[in-house]
């Protein structure tokens, strides 16, 4: 199953400037289960989303559009909470909780050219993904195999603690060349980071 809100805010400040702010939260759950005796199981698992994000555009003139914004993104991981059937009757456990934030801010601009018959729209984005706590972190031997025998240290974050980050540039790049109506050619140019 999967819950969602949405809020939305539409501004136009003048001729030349307008802006969207949207705020959502997203709530996805799924189940699997097995059959009933001794296969028995039943997983539960999940991931709930809260994002906010402002989007601006910007006429330089007819021939330019400037955008610019930037969002952030709160994740909860809910791996699975797990309860699967012994000789002796059931044995439940929970998976720990992963929490990420991701943010990111962009500026482009889309220029037409000659009649619009060519259109460049360039873009840089820059983007952070970061793991943060509360969690626990094992460290294995280098180039054994990640057994429960081949810890060497183990690692606790508090609640909000950062645990790992990854960030970086995404450049874009795309130029359309219209040919007439019913024809155009375009080349682009594009680097994302996931």
């Amino acid at each position: 199953g999967n819950e969602t809100a949405t809020i939305r805010w539409n501004h136009i400040f003048n001729e030349r400037t307008f802006s969207n702010f949207t705020a959502y939260f997203s709530d996805y759950e799924y189940n699997l289960g097995g059959e009933d005796g001794a296969n028995s199981f039943d997983w539960n698992s999940g991931i709930r989303n809260y994002s906010v994000k402002a989007d601006f555009g910007f006429f330089v003139n007819p021939q330019n559009t400037l955008e610019f914004g930037a969002s952030s993104i709160f994740y909860r991981f809910r791996p699975g909470d797990v309860s699967f059937s012994e000789e002796n009757g059931f044995n439940d456990f929970v998976i720990d909780k992963e929490h990420a934030v991701e943010s990111a801010a962009y500026i482009s601009n889309e220029t037409k050219l000659f009649d619009n018959k060519i259109t460049i729209q360039a873009g840089l984005r820059y983007s952070v993904f970061q793991n943060v706590g509360k969690s626990t972190v094992f460290q294995y031997a280098e180039g054994m195999p990640l057994d429960t025998a081949n810890i060497v240290d183990t690692l606790r974050f508090a609640d909000g603690e950062l645990v790992k980050s990854f960030d970086g540039f995404e450049p874009r790049l795309s130029v359309n060349f219209l040919i007439d109506q019913k024809q155009s050619e375009t080349a682009s140019y594009n680097r994302t980071r996931q």
